[in-house]
């Protein structure tokens, strides 16, 4: 009853009405909000008052929405797919695999201990400083294109 639950993004699997229904079924329409895709700011509202950022996944490239909650301090839950092990390494969040169990024990841990969400979500700030940020990106790019010149020239 202390949090509710925004689950955000476009219908793109058309799985909207399955989820309005199993709301209606449960009685928690007040509980589980869908607001479909989210910009400017409504997300930045959404991210600001949001206590953890949830991303299960079969498959991500570069999941830019995890990098973009880290970056205001939330802690993440991310499944293997996501393909970020860097979030663990940093003790940044959670990344488990793609099954209810693992999900719920993980959403359930990061919303009873306060004080290891906290810890995460400082972590995931400064992981997104430290690696994610627009100039250390442009200059890992400048040195490898630089290596890559380097080693034709010797070849």
């Amino acid at each position: 009853p202390d949090y509710k639950i925004v689950i955000a993004g476009p219908d793109e699997g058309q799985y909207l009405r399955r989820l309005l229904s199993l709301r209606k079924k449960y009685h928690i329409e007040d509980t589980v909000i869908f607001p479909g895709l989210v910009t400017g700011e409504i997300k930045q509202a959404l991210l600001q008052k949001a206590s953890i950022f949830l991303l299960t996944s079969f498959s991500e490239g570069m999941p830019g929405a995890v990098i973009e909650a880290m970056a205001y301090g939330l802690p993440v839950i991310i499944t293997l797919g996501c393909h970020l092990p860097i979030i663990d390494q940093a003790k940044a969040g959670m990344i488990v695999r793609p099954n209810i169990h693992e999900v719920i024990k993980a959403v359930r841990f990061l919303l009873e201990n306060a004080e290891a969400r906290q810890q995460m979500g400082i972590n995931a700030k400064n992981l997104v400083k430290t690696e994610f940020d627009e100039h250390k990106i442009a200059q890992d790019f400048i040195n490898f294109c630089e290596s890559v010149i380097n080693k034709n020239k010797k070849n």
